[in-house]
């Protein structure tokens, strides 16, 4: 019987759950805003039309999907004063939220962010879109301008600083792994590769600056995974110095690579939609890179905060790579679609969007719904896709070779250490290889040449020599290793 009375509210809750094409729904007032691609004028001359048939975009479509689905009708209201909403000063709120409170629109379905301020001002639905914050700029083609510096400009200062790096990490090891191996080459005074001769031997083996040659099989393959790297590392950077000299020739266009390299420019001004959700998360916001953005976007709040996005992308795009939009990683596509000029910069955070009801609204539940079977179905993903397929637009323009306007230019970008993170992995393999082959090395000799001294202790006396210095000191040559023998016992 028990069982009988679950399965009976188990049927109860999930009739209630699925929306009936019984229901009388009342015709919809629903208020959005215009921010394409979610809701656009209709092309050409949109004057002749009336009501829903002047709009296209995202949100009618999505909305005309739920209208057949669910049987309601809907009138689009445009926001009054152009705003998503924000309180003001008496409590109220602007914008779509204020206008379903004020009762001038029964829901909003609009890029509406849920926030915590508006979710205690209105009751959202579940989200239909999920988009990170980023930032979208304009490409320029003046980073490489002929000053003196110009030429480090192809690679990062992080990426210039790890190769610095990796030279004086393969240098040590040279000298470690020759110190190790008692096969390497001695001179009757001092090691041929002693520390300032490691170092040289690195610097100079690309062009033959240097004398020395590495006789043992762990030091050659060192050397050859250096020889690799170096070569690797030379052809990257010819190819990306290219494409930076020929901005100056043919409009080679460059990609600046964080958010941290934008806000290194002091020149650089960022703005947001004034009022907007974007704007009050980094007004509160407690992560430092956030403070530092809206401080930059108050230093000229008339210039920096707009309307709209398509006014902020218009002064994007009247820039010169100074000036960057803060907007939804959804809408920064499509405007990226239609301009390849633009490239976007990081991600900030993620926002996501929903339908905003009046607190109590008994028709949350069933739109909310309604969006679950859309995406279940895929339909919902069929509309994301419709209205961002020109965002691959860039990519497909950039290999056409057509004449004229409209087809994207190459880009140059410097390079950091996620592009040549494989050629540091391979340099890295063939310094642990080299390591332990020098340690090889060491064992065999040990065993080919007995002595009255254990093996284990002649081993370990070979390591401290090596990675202690000449503080072990032998009775024939005080500057020699313990192993140290001349060309004639070699052979």
């Amino acid at each position: 019987m028990m069982r009988l009375l679950v399965l009976w509210g188990t049927l109860l809750m999930v009739q209630a759950q699925v929306p009936s094409r019984d229901v009388t729904y009342p015709t919809f007032r629903v208020a959005s805003i215009m921010a394409p691609p979610f809701l656009q004028q209709q092309d050409g001359d949109s004057t002749q039309l009336r009501g829903n048939d002047q709009y296209k975009g995202f949100i009618k479509d999505l909305l005309d999907e739920l209208g057949r689905m669910m049987g309601f009708q809907y009138t689009i209201v445009l926001s009054e004063d152009n705003r998503y909403g924000v309180p003001l000063d008496n409590g109220q709120w602007n914008g779509l939220v204020g206008m379903v409170q004020d009762n001038k629109a029964d829901f909003v379905a609009a890029d509406l962010t849920v926030t915590s301020q508006r979710h205690d001002a209105l009751d959202f639905s579940r989200p239909f879109m999920t988009a990170p914050i980023t930032i979208v700029t304009k490409k320029s083609s003046s980073l490489f301008g002929g000053g003196m510096f110009d030429f480090f400009i192809p690679f990062t200062e992080d990426l210039w600083l790890l190769l610095g790096v990796a030279y004086v990490i393969t240098a040590l090891l040279l000298f470690l792994i020759a110190r190790i191996s008692p096969y390497e080459q001695w001179s009757e005074v001092f090691h041929v590769f002693n520390l300032s001769n490691s170092f040289w031997f690195k610097f100079s083996c690309f062009f033959r600056g240097s004398n020395y040659t590495p006789k043992t099989v762990s030091t050659r393959l060192l050397t050859a995974g250096w020889y690799l790297f170096g070569i690797s590392i030379l052809v990257v950077y010819a190819i990306g110095l290219n494409g930076f000299i020929r901005a100056e020739f043919e409009g080679t266009q460059f990609l600046v690579p964080s958010i941290e390299a934008l806000l290194g420019d002091s020149s650089f001004q960022i703005g947001v939609i004034q009022g907007g959700s974007t704007e009050t998360m980094l007004q509160n916001s407690g992560i430092p890179i956030h403070q530092e953005i809206y401080e930059r976007v108050v230093e000229d709040p008339e210039n920096n905060q707009v309307g709209s996005y398509v006014e902020g992308i218009q002064k994007v795009l009247e820039g010169e790579g100074n000036f960057g939009l803060i907007m939804e990683g959804n809408a920064a596509d499509y405007f990226k679609g239609e301009n390849c000029d633009l490239y976007s910069v990081g991600a900030l955070s993620n926002k996501q969007y929903a339908f905003g009801f009046p607190i109590g609204s008994r028709y949350r539940s069933a739109l909310s719904t309604g969006l679950l079977r859309l995406r279940e179905s895929g339909r919902l993903q069929q509309l994301i896709s419709k209205w961002w397929a020109s965002a691959g637009n860039c990519a497909r323009e950039s290999v056409k070779q057509v004449e004229g306007s409209g087809v994207c230019k190459e880009v140059a970008i410097p390079l950091n250490l996620g592009n040549l993170a494989w050629a540091f992995i391979i340099l890295a393999i063939f310094l642990l290889v080299s390591l332990i082959v020098a340690i090889v090395e060491l064992v065999l000799f040990v065993k080919k040449h007995p002595s009255a001294e254990k093996n284990g202790a002649r081993i370990t006396k070979q390591l401290k020599y090596a990675f202690c210095g000449c503080c072990l000191k032998t009775a024939t040559n005080p500057m020699q290793p313990p192993f140290a023998f001349s060309q004639a016992s070699q052979t």
